[in-house]
């Protein structure tokens, strides 16, 4: 049950643990992590690519394709926004975001 929450299993705890305070704040870091971006001039979500550099310095891929984000279009005075998910889901040490339009020709 945990893998399929979280299949990094980085929060899994214990539960013979006992104190939960250091678990409990981790898990209050992960709150503050803004799991959107709100974009503009992307006329397609398809053409994003997204590039999440970790702390670890890795870089994580994200596509519409692989359904690793969410478009919603602007609508009542806000831009419109891309959901991390799955993956690309944001992490407390994530050090970059880059939205990127994949242009042909």
């Amino acid at each position: 049950m945990a893998q399929a929450f979280d299949a990094t299993q980085a929060n899994l705890d214990s539960i013979c643990k006992t104190s939960y305070q250091q678990t409990l704040l981790d898990i209050a870091d992960l709150a503050t992590v803004a799991q959107s971006v709100d974009v503009v001039n992307l006329p397609d979500p398809r053409l994003a690519v997204v590039y999440v550099t970790r702390a670890d310095g890795s870089v994580q891929t994200c596509t519409a394709a692989n359904g690793d984000f969410r478009y919603e279009p602007p609508g009542e005075g806000r831009s419109a926004r891309l959901f991390f998910l799955g993956p690309c889901l944001r992490r407390v040490g994530d050090t970059k975001v880059e939205v990127k339009v994949l242009c042909a020709g």
